[in-house]
């Protein structure tokens, strides 16, 4: 799947006001691997896509403690 591919997906993917914090939990999961694979092109936001997929991590770990 190309980056586009996979940045549309996770755009469109984003969760209901209505959904589960495991739901909600999953897709901070699938936006954190999208920014990790945005890190890993080594482009001049890597940085800054890496530190926003550690914060997405934290969120999904944080609702699913909710849980």
């Amino acid at each position: 799947m190309s980056l586009l591919e996979e940045m549309t997906q996770v755009v469109l993917s984003r969760p209901s006001p209505t959904a589960t914090p495991a739901e909600v939990a999953a897709w901070y999961h699938r936006k954190a691997a999208l920014l990790d694979r945005i890190a890993g092109e080594r482009g001049v936001d890597s940085a800054e896509a890496s530190t926003q997929a550690a914060t997405a991590r934290e969120r999904a770990r944080r609702l699913l403690s909710l849980g």
